[in-house]
């Protein structure tokens, strides 16, 4: 008869239980409903493997893992996204994953939409707090790539377009001003 602690031991791990910064917490989507994110960013780089969240739709897996397309954005090196895991309990969302008969999602439909937006917001902001020397030098080097761009504006313009740059970093990231830019 195995010992107790053998049973524990045999145990199923989780991706919670990833050395690294914890974030399970539940969102709220504004006309679809609550969800809950369980994300990890891990103190080391993930094999390719365990990396991505994970959708699940009443405990079942729809598509593949997927970082809502912060793979793309300028502002979040692609090396930190190395270090996130995680799944999204999106129980909500069980319409639009029948629809396409549990495989994956139409990422037309407004309610998938929605959740993944607010999966991303919720991603950035973490990242940001965990990361936060390595999220500041790529918003440098973003500000440093278009910041001739908009000094290759007129004068007139050129001041409102810095006031609605400086508008939208803090309406939408909770960020200070570019200094620069002040």
């Amino acid at each position: 008869m195995p010992h107790e602690g053998f049973r524990q031991w045999r145990a199923a791990l989780t991706h919670l239980q990833i050395q690294g910064h914890a974030i399970p917490k539940d969102l709220d989507v504004p006309d679809v409903g609550q969800i809950r994110a369980e994300f990890v960013i891990a103190d080391r780089k993930l094999n390719k493997a365990l990396r991505g969240i994970q959708v699940r739709v009443n405990g079942k897996s729809i598509g593949d893992p997927t970082m809502f397309g912060l793979e793309g954005d300028e502002q979040v090196p692609a090396k930190l996204l190395e270090h996130v895991t995680g799944e999204l309990l999106a129980d909500c969302l069980e319409a639009a994953a029948t629809s396409c008969g549990w495989t994956e999602f139409l990422e037309s439909d407004k309610s998938v939409q929605g959740v993944f937006a607010t999966a991303r917001e919720h991603l950035r902001s973490e990242l940001s707090s965990v990361f936060a020397r390595q999220m500041a030098a790529a918003r440098a080097r973003y500000f440093k790539k278009y910041g001739p761009r908009l000094d290759n504006l007129p004068e007139d313009k050129r001041e409102h377009a810095r006031t609605e740059i400086n508008r939208i970093l803090q309406q939408h990231y909770d960020e200070e001003p570019y200094p620069r830019w002040k």
